[in-house]
């Protein structure tokens, strides 16, 4: 074992002899650990006040609460919708943008991009004009610069968009 002497005066054969059982230790202790730790994470605590546990009620007009109950959810409805609406008008990240379009695409908001239509005032906000190539181009949304959101055909946002503006030369 004097063989692996790289400095002088210590044996490394002995060293690792040593150092070797006693770091398999460690590692083990570690692996127990962090199972115990995941393990508590997982279960609930024993002494739970019953106080503090936070349970989600039902919606109103889920058990048969009644219109009253219905204009809640309406009301409710639309000001998360509403509320979604404005983030998204400040999301420039395009996958949370897309996250947010998903969510409000399954809760029945269609999300609008007219590219390519004629500009409809009623469902347009025209931010802009380009100039037309042809006079058919006239009046066409040459892009989207903000979606619009339309709710069982009633306009929640407008889009806010770019036309063609055809100008004699």
């Amino acid at each position: 074992m004097n063989n692996l002497q790289f400095v002088p005066g210590i044996h490394w054969g002995y060293t690792l002899l040593l150092i070797g059982p006693l770091g398999l230790l460690l590692l083990a202790a570690g692996v127990a650990i962090g199972a115990w730790a995941a393990g508590r994470r997982n279960t609930p605590p024993a002494t739970a006040d019953p106080a503090s546990v936070t349970t989600v009620p039902d919606p109103p007009g889920s058990n048969g609460g009644g219109p009253a109950a219905l204009d809640t959810v309406t009301a409710q409805r639309a000001a998360l919708v509403g509320g979604c609406i404005e983030v998204r008008k400040l999301l420039h990240d395009q996958v949370l943008a897309g996250v947010l379009d998903g969510a409000l695409d399954r809760g029945g908001i269609e999300i609008m991009d007219p590219t390519g239509t004629h500009a409809d005032s009623a469902r347009h906000r025209i931010a802009g004009t380009d100039p037309a190539a042809a006079p058919a181009q006239d009046g066409v949304i040459a892009r989207t610069l903000a979606p619009g959101f339309v709710d069982a055909g009633r306009v929640l946002r407008a889009a806010d968009v770019v036309v063609y503006k055809w100008e004699q030369p």
